[in-house]
């Protein structure tokens, strides 16, 4: 036999799961636990308790079908607000977790979407304007701030496109009958002007109900028209069409200098409107495609609209060469989350096409549409035109965009650089290509920027993943939760990442939520869990939510992210759903749903209505007090004391496991028997309760001097505790508290012999 020690002063690998708790071989394993309940793992190595919560408020409805969607707002840290989104309103919150308020009352915003919508919404944002898509197709809409205190919700417009293959069956024709406008020089030139209420027929069964909304294009031919090309200090007649810049332009009378006939210096390259050449002023005409938004359906072949975009042909003039808009009420409108890149908005995942991307024009898009123009129906395309590619070569419906270095997609088969004709150069229609960088598949969930890289989950919900894509074209990808299956088999719903914290929340389909600490240079990731007033030491399921069903999470970018939660549970026959704010820990706050009192002393704090009839803790003046009781709305400190400072909350237990120890360090013990004897833990809080796994009882350890009684300070403190009849590889450290102050986990040194 021989004396032997291990050491581990690093727990920032988080839990590992039962069917990885034997691999002494992984670096995880030296750096894991078995359990993190209401922990954090730092980077720098320790296993800290998660802060509490801040209740900011209850929802509009406190009912079992009341649930709401968390939307975060940031045009800058400083200015930063949160969407609460429930079935047909929404509300808005301050960052400090006030509500916007309107004439007395929250400030309350009327929208179509459904309870059941909720969940399948995405979104981006940009400016003051929130574009959000539907996972059924549904018409994409936009949440705009007029200001921090007035907000509208809209449907989200678009225009010229995107486009189905156009026509190829010249029999198949289209008649556009409306008031139009030509030339008797020139009898092939026609415009039907733009807001002209107009009458579709087609040759053949063509339209339906559900097109009404969509959008319909109309050429007159495939080359350009027959005009004359604009040229400088040229004479034209007034009423003389032109052909510039590849679109239609008819001189009008009058000028800065109607003296001369000649044309000016300055070529008309307008889209609407009239504008000088410097000489003589040119109104548009058209591009040699017009768009009608149809807003009636006669027949399937006959169809009312409005012209959007005014269009070559005359009255009563058919055409074949039409297409038929990708997006509309019977073809679908984009389901994957949008995402912004070098001016353009990316959509993508329409029901009709749902392996095709689109970018919008160079800085096409605004608070009130988006213009995905193609190019020119005289043939002429330039780099800042839209943009429609498929998404890599495997069919799969895109799920996601997002802007790194360079345009990723997620798919349900693959995850898709979108570049131009190499990564350094932009996105133009003749040289955006898609390739795959990896093949695993994306779930319909939001993924989220963390550091340079990606983290999405993977088709199925079990896994989430690491994609990097750098300047240098390298290329990462890596399983984050391989170790932590039992997280993973809850399946992840929803991520949040809290940039100040290395954190990545992770809402869990049953309710629950896990933090994953992730930082890419330092090679730390980990998973541990976090349960809402987790009341009890006993882990009871270790898959379990607990009482409260978390809804929704957001982070709100600040001095310091903050991650906020919507939650609800069940209590006095019905139900309770909150809104609540994670502490930061310099808050010291670790009560859950807590208030903060602070004035002239007092021994009574009110306002707890959400906490009526529970039993809660208090810290007075940094003096704890357990077992209090909420009554009409109200808690009183024991013994007629008063507090000038008094934090009111309910408390929650946080709970550390330690994988099996090793004497000598992470696997030395594989192949030997050695038994611990005594473990040395190193802490830094003011109390917690400490020992074996299965022990009868633990023991308290405290760090508190003997003048601190009423306010003890947290400090670092080491504490022995003894075993008997142990076997190591058998042996799990268990730490645990559900007081009112920080702990962190720093180091385990157990200590025993070994008999190789």
């Amino acid at each position: 036999m021989a004396k032997a020690a291990g050491f581990n002063n690093s727990f920032n690998s988080g839990e590992l799961s039962p069917d990885a708790a034997e691999r002494v071989d992984l670096q995880q394993f030296a750096q894991g636990m078995a359990l993190g309940l209401n922990l954090v793992g730092l980077v720098t190595g320790p296993a800290a308790r998660s802060p509490g919560t801040w209740l900011a408020g209850l929802t509009k409805l406190q009912t079992l079908a009341g649930a709401v969607v968390l939307i975060p707002f940031c045009r800058d840290p400083a200015d930063a607000q949160v969407i609460e989104l429930g079935a047909s309103y929404f509300r808005v919150w301050y960052a400090d977790g006030t509500p916007v308020m309107s004439g007395g009352s929250p400030l309350e915003v009327a929208h179509g979407w459904s309870q059941a919508d909720l969940p399948r919404l995405s979104w981006d944002q940009n400016g003051d304007v929130v574009i959000v898509t539907h996972r059924d197709g549904l018409r994409q809409r936009v949440i705009r701030r007029l200001s921090p205190t007035s907000w509208e919700i809209d449907d989200y417009g678009f225009k010229s496109g995107p486009w189905r293959p156009e026509n190829t069956n010249r029999g198949f024709t289209l008649t556009i009958t409306g008031t139009s406008t030509g030339c008797t020089e020139d009898p092939l030139i026609g415009s039907i002007a733009e807001g002209q209420t107009v009458t579709l027929t087609a040759s053949a069964a063509l339209f339906n109900a559900n097109h009404v909304g969509g959008l319909w294009r109309l050429r007159q031919n495939d080359g350009a028209p027959g005009s004359e090309t604009w040229a400088t200090r040229t004479e034209y007649d007034v009423g003389q069409f032109v052909l510039s810049d590849g679109k239609i332009y008819k001189r009008n009378s009058g000028g800065p200098q109607p003296g001369t006939a000649s044309s000016g210096l300055t070529p008309p390259i307008h889209e609407s409107g009239v504008v000088s050449d410097g000489r003589w002023n040119w109104e548009f005409m058209n591009d040699g495609a017009g768009v009608v938004e149809i807003t009636s359906f006669t027949s399937s072949t006959v169809a009312v609209g409005t012209v959007r975009r005014p269009g070559p042909l005359k009255t009563g003039q058919a055409t074949s060469y039409w297409s038929e808009g990708a997006w509309s009420p019977y073809r679908g409108f984009p389901t994957a989350k949008p995402a912004f890149r070098e001016e353009r908005l990316v959509f993508a995942g329409a029901p009709g096409d749902p392996d095709k991307f689109d970018l919008t024009r160079t800085a096409g898009f605004d608070e009130e549409e988006a213009d995905f123009l193609p190019g020119l129906g005289t043939g002429r395309v330039v780099d800042t035109e839209a943009v429609r590619r498929f998404a890599g070569d495997e069919p799969g419906r895109v799920v996601w965009a997002m802007s790194l270095p360079s345009l990723i997609l997620g798919t349900t088969r693959q995850e898709v650089l979108v570049t131009g004709a190499t990564s350094e150069d932009p996105l133009a229609p003749s040289s955006t290509r898609a390739v795959a960088l990896t093949g695993f598949g994306s779930a319909d969930v939001s993924p989220v920027k963390a550091h340079d890289a990606v983290l999405y989950v993977q088709r199925g919900r079990k896994t989430l993943r690491e994609l990097r894509y750098g300047y240098d074209q390298g290329t990462g990808s890596r399983d984050l939760s391989v170790v932590a299956s039992h997280i993973g088999e809850r399946r992840f719903a929803q991520l949040a990442w809290q940039g100040s914290e290395n954190l990545c929340w992770c809402r869990l389909e049953d309710g629950g939520l896990a933090a994953l600490v992730y930082h890419v240079e330092q090679q730390v990731y980990g998973f541990t869990r976090r349960v809402l007033a987790a009341g009890t030491a006993d882990e009871g399921d270790p898959d379990s939510a607990g009482d409260w069903t978390v809804e929704s999470i957001a982070v709100l970018p600040g001095t310091e992210d903050r991650l906020w939660i919507a939650a609800r549970r069940a209590k006095g026959g019905g139900y309770q759903r909150a809104i609540l704010r994670l502490a930061t820990r310099d808050e010291g706050n670790f009560y859950d749903l807590a208030e903060r009192y602070e004035g002239t002393a007092v021994g009574t704090v009110s306002g707890l209505d959400h906490l009526e009839g529970e039993t809660v803790s208090a810290l007075a003046d940094g003096a704890e007090y357990r077992g209090l009781t909420v009554t009409d709305g109200e808690v009183t400190l024991p013994d007629d004391l008063t507090a000038t400072s008094i934090l009111v909350g309910l408390p929650y237990m946080s709970r550390f496991r330690s994988l099996p120890l090793d004497l000598g360090g992470g696997g030395s013990g594989l192949g030997s028997r050695s038994r611990v004897t005594e473990a040395v833990i190193v802490i830094e809080g003011v109390e917690c309760l400490a020992g074996v796994e299965d022990q009868p009882r633990l023991e308290k350890v405290s760090s508190r001097l003997r003048n601190e009684v009423d306010a003890p300070v947290a400090r670092r403190h080491a504490a022995k505790c003894i075993f008997s009849g142990q076997t190591s590889r058998e042996v799990q450290i268990v730490v645990e508290t559900d007081c009112g102050w920080d702990l962190k986990i720093k180091a385990i040194k157990p200590v025993g012999v070994t008999n190789a």
